[in-house]
């Protein structure tokens, strides 16, 4: 499996490939053919497993089941507030199985040995 985050796809568009493939379509971006915000994922056509798409409660995630573990990607623009980023986490049913992707547009500083950090990724490091 394959996750590509800010993808420009409007619906009902898909990547040229043999591989199957879900998608959580962004929004139209004004005066082109193209969105915004995207989330995809491609599955390797040799996939052992069947690769279904969970509903989500947000338009950030894209969440599939593969086996037994439940995988979230989200896409959460740089311009979304902070606080509508630990809304969008905090909404996302979680259980042991479950593992999170994507890009958060959070910078973490001296945790991941970024140069710098910003607020979304302070609350980030801070959320329990």
């Amino acid at each position: 499996m394959l996750f590509i985050t800010e993808t420009w796809l409007l619906s009902p568009s898909h990547l040229p490939t043999s591989w199957s493939q879900i998608h959580l379509y962004g929004s139209p971006v004004a005066g082109t053919y193209r969105g915004s915000m995207g989330v995809s994922v491609l599955i390797s056509p040799h996939c052992p497993y069947a690769v279904p798409q969970i509903p989500m409660p947000s338009k950030y995630a894209l969440a599939v089941k593969i086996g037994s573990l439940r995988i979230v990607c989200l896409y959460l623009p740089p311009t979304m507030p902070t606080h509508d980023v630990l809304h969008v986490l905090s909404s996302i049913p979680l259980t042991h199985d479950t593992i999170l992707c994507g890009d958060f547009n959070a910078r973490l500083g001296s945790v991941t040995g970024d140069y710098a950090s910003n607020s979304r990724g302070l609350a980030l490091s801070l959320e329990k």
